[in-house]
């Protein structure tokens, strides 16, 4: 299945790109070249291959978590790790023109210990 969706969508963007070409020479239509209305057909090509990708990833990552619970409360527990160190990293940076004892001693009273 997913040889037959890739090569369908390889050939569909083949053609694609092939009428572009065309639309932007001129000389195969009635209506001469349409180069905006070429330009505006990559960029909606372009736009539409990035959202498919964005929306695969998005997919392939629910899936992942659905199949897999263990290991997605794992990765839940590691981001919330990675959340909090961050958020430690960013007080000190908001104070890092103080000397250390300052920063310190700021840092300490914002994390509440």
């Amino acid at each position: 299945a997913i040889r037959t969706g890739f090569c369908g969508s390889l050939t569909t963007f083949a053609s694609w790109n092939s009428q572009m070409i065309v639309m932007m020479e001129g000389s195969m239509t009635e209506l001469g070249t349409q180069i905006f209305k070429a330009m505006f057909g990559y960029a909606l090509g372009l736009a539409s291959a990035m959202a498919s990708f964005q929306t695969g990833r998005q997919v392939a990552i629910w899936l992942y978590r659905l199949t897999n619970p263990n290991l997605a409360k794992e990765d839940d527990l590691i981001r919330d790790e990675c959340n909090e160190m961050t958020m430690k990293a960013n007080r000190l940076l908001v104070h890092r023109g103080l000397p250390d004892f300052e920063r310190m001693y700021l840092t300490h009273h914002l994390d509440g210990k």
